[in-house]
């Protein structure tokens, strides 16, 4: 949780389960004030089907399995306010 751009609170990552969300934090603020807040987790794909690249590949498809293998994880980012 950031407050003003400064870090003050921090939670562990977790594997997915049903209790992976349950934290409580609090802090205080000088002020009465709207808050941003963000929350940040890690997607999580199996990457078991990957493909496998021959000797005449194109380009096209380098990129398209590049793109693939970026999907394996990718990071999610949620604003409320």
């Amino acid at each position: 949780m950031m407050v003003d751009n400064n870090l003050i609170w921090q939670s562990n990552w977790r594997p997915p389960s049903s209790t992976c969300w349950e934290s409580v934090a609090s802090f205080e603020v000088s002020q009465a004030r709207e808050l941003w807040i963000q929350v940040y987790w890690k997607r999580v794909y199996s990457i078991s089907n990957t493909c496998t690249l021959g000797s005449n590949v194109s380009r096209a498809d380098m990129s398209r399995a590049a793109d693939e293998s970026l999907q394996a994880a990718d990071w999610v980012l949620s604003a409320v306010q």
